[in-house]
């Protein structure tokens, strides 16, 4: 059984991987930017905003690209694949 320093290092771990760029696929489909082609990606979200008058959209996730900075937004969280840094 894990004693739970174990488990907390774990999950702080999780958690700071989480946060560091990488490479995705949304719907079975590797990510790349359709501006400048990169595949590396920092994750941010989910966001809920107000878009129109008795409307509004929630955005479960965003993918920055790190080369141009063109943002895209998921209606499902993509999958990372791969961490960098």
């Amino acid at each position: 059984m894990p004693r739970l320093g174990d488990a907390l290092k774990a999950g702080i771990k999780g958690f700071v991987n989480a946060s560091k760029p990488g490479e995705y696929s949304a719907g079975g489909i590797k990510v790349t930017c359709p501006h400048c082609g990169n595949a590396v990606f920092k994750m941010q979200g989910p966001f809920s905003f107000q878009m129109w008058e008795g409307g509004a959209a929630y955005i479960k996730a965003s993918l920055t690209c790190l080369t141009c900075g063109l943002i895209q937004w998921f209606g499902e969280e993509p999958e990372k694949l791969k961490t960098y840094g």
